[in-house]
């Protein structure tokens, strides 16, 4: 998703001391990367504090990733590109797509699988019915297949040979990846973003420091000798 800051209230006096457009539209860049470093930090700091993985390994941590900064006009623009974002701002139902019969959600703690796109990014999914811990009830999920690790090990023999021998290691797989549902509903969550008071003051905070920047290289050229 995208959001638009417009630099209209404490940025305007500070806009009118530009001298061209060029230097506005400039600012108005300088602005969105300031928010965007805003958003990119608060959303580290929601990912510590809602997730055990680590940064790389998570939707909030992904979504500081995923962060950009561009401008539209006199708009300041950031964008969290992450998958599902806008859900979690602003909430919702989400139904089945066309064909299909049920909706896969990544299980909490499912690793992997908050990563990938979806159930299609897998190869070893088959469907179970279990336990969901969320409500308590039996739901249709989709479990990772078993499947039996092996150990090697390799032995000189006394003419010189080489023994290898193979044997079963622990029992892999089994753990819900996704649960399937016939609709979710989501509600909006605002926290996910820091409030549009806190983004508005980074993006006139960001061009307060570089006008602070410009008005000094000026003064620096008038005080060149010619």
């Amino acid at each position: 998703m995208s959001l638009s800051i417009r630099l209209d209230n404490q940025a305007s006096p500070l806009l009118t001391r530009i001298r061209s457009a060029a230097e506005a539209k400039g600012l108005v860049l300088v602005a969105a990367r300031e928010v965007a470093v805003g958003v990119r930090s608060h959303l580290v700091a929601l990912n510590q504090e809602r997730h055990r993985a680590g940064v790389g390994d998570s939707f909030y941590g992904r979504a500081a990733k995923s962060v950009a900064a561009s401008q539209a006009g006199s708009d300041a623009v950031v964008g969290v590109a992450q998958r599902g974002f806008r859900l979690r701002r602003l909430g919702g139902v989400v139904r089945p797509g066309p064909g299909k019969k049920m909706v896969a959600y990544a299980a909490e703690g499912a690793g992997r699988a908050a990563v990938a796109g979806g159930p299609r990014d897998f190869n070893d999914l088959e469907i179970s019915r279990q336990i969901n811990p969320a409500h308590g009830g039996l739901q249709l999920c989709l479990i990772r297949r078993a499947s039996t690790a092996l150990k090697f090990s390799r032995r000189g023999q006394k003419d010189g040979s080489i023994r290898t021998r193979i044997r079963a290691g622990a029992v892999l797989g089994g753990e819900v990846v996704f649960w399937l549902a016939r609709k979710t509903t989501h509600q909006a969550d605002a926290t996910v973003l820091p409030t549009d008071a806190a983004m508005q003051g980074l993006a006139v905070e960001g061009i307060r420091k570089r006008m602070l920047t410009v008005e000094q290289r000026r003064a620096d050229d008038l005080n060149q000798p010619n």
